[in-house]
């Protein structure tokens, strides 16, 4: 195991011992730890994925019959977005993925026996269908992110956001935005919109530009190691068949169902809008086939996870008060833990949570829209 895989593994366990010894000793863990900080040894780490190089020319068309393909590796399942039942779900999904100087290659199946789809005008609204959805925030920060979603039929919609839907009163989505150059395909096994027989699966598949993507990205083109941050939704609408036709199930009052939500890294809320809960997405130079790149997590993550319960508490503290609290510990908050020393800077309508990794020595910031950067050295840590 890589140096920083064995820290976050002791900053877990340390974390874990000094809860139970507190209900050992019969201290009162209410008044020895902040209610929040009860909770850090359940914080996990996204899921990650290692995406190699791609061996031969990779032809857009829903299919996988390049060697490129063969050889790389699927993803873990996906499970429900809440993380709640961390189990397969009962219709697979899973992703693969590729690169080159030129494309962000994903290819996705999805296991569907009753595949339809309506939606065929370009940036409509998708997930009023199944669809299959890539979130892409390429530097990290929780902001200026790229969301793509794309139905049975290939109709797709892509879209930017400058910030989540959480930051309100402000413009987030830029809907008519497009992907120069986004190349996009799928394939069916089975029938599409056809209620008389029984489907396999369909398949995407997406060449994304990278020159699009590393505008948003640290240095531009990724180097070994780098990491993005990634996720993918599949939506998937309870249906049944109607004078041989699909429809929405509705329930005794005639509403429609709501849609199942499955994602390869889960959120713990129905919200694919929270980037901080996205996965990593891993580059490496080496080609697919050729070897194996170890996992190497983000040395910061559990911090950055803390950082964003943080984030939370105080932004419900605003909305219950109307303002943020003068100090954290106003909010139930401490200055200091295992992982990391918190420094808060209120105001009224805004604040600025500057904190120092025990395990990097960086200093990262995090805003009252949830927005997370690194900053130079900081007085408040001399």
């Amino acid at each position: 195991m890589f140096l920083d895989q064995i820290i976050l593994l002791i900053e877990r366990s340390l974390l874990r011992i000094l809860i139970i010894s507190c209900i050992l000793i019969q201290v009162s863990c209410k008044k020895s730890f902040p209610p929040l900080l009860q909770e850090l040894g359940k914080i996990e780490c996204p899921r990650q994925y290692v995406v190699y190089k791609n061996i031969d020319t990779i032809i857009i068309d829903g299919k996988d019959n390049e060697a490129s393909w063969q050889e790389a590796s699927w993803s873990t399942s996906f499970v429900d977005i809440t993380g709640e039942n961390t189990e397969p779900q009962p219709l697979d999904t899973r992703f693969k993925m590729l690169w080159s100087e030129e494309y962000l290659y994903v290819l996705a199946k999805l296991t569907e026996p009753h595949i339809w789809a309506t939606l065929t005008e370009k940036d409509a609204v998708i997930y009023h269908d199944d669809d299959f959805e890539i979130f892409i925030d390429a530097d990290g920060d929780g902001h200026n992110y790229i969301e793509i979603e794309i139905n049975a039929m290939n109709t797709v919609w892509d879209l930017f956001l400058t910030k989540p839907y959480r930051v309100v009163k402000q413009k987030k989505v830029l809907w008519r935005w497009n992907i120069s150059g986004l190349h996009t395909a799928t394939a069916i096994k089975g029938t599409l919109n056809d209620a008389r027989d029984n489907d396999d699966f369909w398949m995407v598949e997406m060449a994304i530009p990278m020159p699009v993507l590393q505008e948003f990205a640290p240095g531009g083109t990724p180097n070994e190691g780098s990491l993005w941050r990634i996720n993918f939704s599949r939506v998937d609408w309870p249906v049944e068949i109607k004078n041989n036709k699909y429809q929405k199930k509705k329930d005794k009052e005639g509403k429609i169902l709501p849609e199942r939500n499955w994602v390869w890294s889960p959120h713990g809320a129905v919200n694919m809008h929270m980037p901080e809960r996205w996965g990593y997405l891993q580059f490496t130079g080496s080609k697919v086939g050729e070897s194996i790149v170890d996992l190497a997590p983000d040395p910061d993550c559990s911090l950055k996870q803390l950082a964003y319960r943080y984030f939370q508490v105080l932004r419900e503290k605003y909305w219950k008060i109307g303002r943020y609290p003068q100090n954290l510990e106003g909010a139930g908050l401490s200055r200091s833990t295992i992982l990391g020393d918190f420094h808060y800077e209120p105001g009224k309508q805004r604040f600025e949570l500057i904190f120092s990794s025990k395990t990097t020595g960086k200093i990262w910031v995090i805003n009252e829209e949830g927005r997370l950067y690194t900053s130079p050295p900081s007085p408040a840590f001399d």
